[in-house]
C-alpha cells in the first residue's frame, strides 16, 4: 500500500473513537514501520463549549461531534454523562476544563444571548484563558452586528444558509485548529470539513427549525455590567480559592 493511502487509512481509523479501532491504527502503524502512534485521550486537546437554550443545545452537540471527527480533540459540553461524571462537583469541573482548554466556543442565539448560565461559562472560559482570542462566538439565527451584549468583544462568526455559512463556520474550525499544540495541515483540514459539511449544515438547519422562547426583554448598560463584574468577582475567588 502506498505511504499516502497508509496515512489516509491511519488518519480515518484514529479518528474514529472505538477504542478496538484505534488499537487496530497503533497494530498497523507498527507493522508498517511508521513513527505515528495514536494519542491518548487524555492528551488530545480540550474544545470548551458553552450554550443555552434547546436550539443552542442542539448546535453544541453536534458541533461537539463534528469537531472530534475533523480535529480529533476532546470536547467539553456539561449536559453530556462524559462531560461530567456523576456525583462530581459541576462548579469545579466546568472550571477545569475552562483552564484546561485549547480553545471555547460559545453558542449566541436571538433568544439566549442574556442568559446567565452561558454569561458564566463564557467568563470562566474567557478569563482562565492565556489568549483570550481563543474563545470565539457562535451566532446561530442571528447575525453579528445584532448582538450588543457583554460578549460582544468576543470574536466570532454566523451561521447563515448558503456557501457564507460554510465559510464562516470553516473559519471557526480552523481558529480551533490553530488553538491546538500540533494542528493539521490546511489540505487535511479543508478535506475532513468538507467531508463533514453536510451532517453539520443538517444538524444547525435542525436547531434554527426548534421551538424556542421569546427573547427577553432588553436590560440596561447599567444592569449587564453589574451582572459581568459580579461574574468575574465570582470566577478570580473561586480561583483564589483553588
Amino acid at each position: 500500500m502506498p505511504q499516502a493511502e497508509q496515512m489516509q487509512w491511519i488518519e480515518s481509523t484514529t479518528l474514529n473513537r472505538s477504542p478496538q479501532r484505534v488499537l487496530e491504527s497503533d497494530s498497523i502503524c507498527k507493522l508498517i514501520g511508521h513513527p505515528f502512534s495514536p494519542m491518548p485521550p487524555q492528551d488530545k486537546p480540550l474544545v470548551f463549549l458553552s450554550w443555552s437554550g434547546p436550539r443552542a443545545r442542539h448546535a453544541a452537540e453536534a458541533l461537539a461531534d463534528q469537531l472530534k471527527d475533523i480535529l480529533g480533540v476532546r470536547t467539553f459540553f456539561s449536559p453530556r454523562r462524559e462531560s461530567i461524571e456523576v456525583g462530581a462537583d459541576w462548579h469545579n469541573e466546568i472550571h477545569e476544563a475552562a483552564r484546561e482548554c485549547a480553545a471555547g466556543i460559545v453558542i449566541i442565539t436571538p433568544e439566549n444571548q442574556e442568559a446567565p448560565w452561558l454569561l458564566y461559562e463564557a467568563g470562566a472560559v474567557r478569563t482562565a484563558q492565556p489568549e483570550p482570542s481563543r474563545t470565539k462566538a457562535l451566532f446561530l439565527g442571528m447575525e453579528k452586528v445584532q448582538y450588543t451584549g457583554i460578549l460582544s468583544n468576543f470574536q466570532g462568526v454566523a451561521y447563515e444558509q448558503g456557501d457564507q455559512g460554510k465559510n464562516e463556520i470553516l473559519k471557526l474550525v480552523e481558529s480551533v485548529n490553530l488553538a491546538c499544540k500540533s494542528p493539521a495541515s490546511d489540505a487535511d483540514l479543508a478535506r475532513r470539513f468538507n467531508r463533514q459539511w453536510d451532517e453539520i449544515h443538517e444538524a444547525f438547519e435542525v436547531a434554527l427549525s426548534l421551538q424556542h422562547e421569546a427573547p427577553p426583554p432588553e436590560r440596561s448598560i447599567e444592569d449587564m455590567t453589574k451582572e459581568l463584574l459580579e461574574l468575574v468577582r465570582t470566577i478570580r475567588r473561586d480561583q483564589l480559592e483553588d
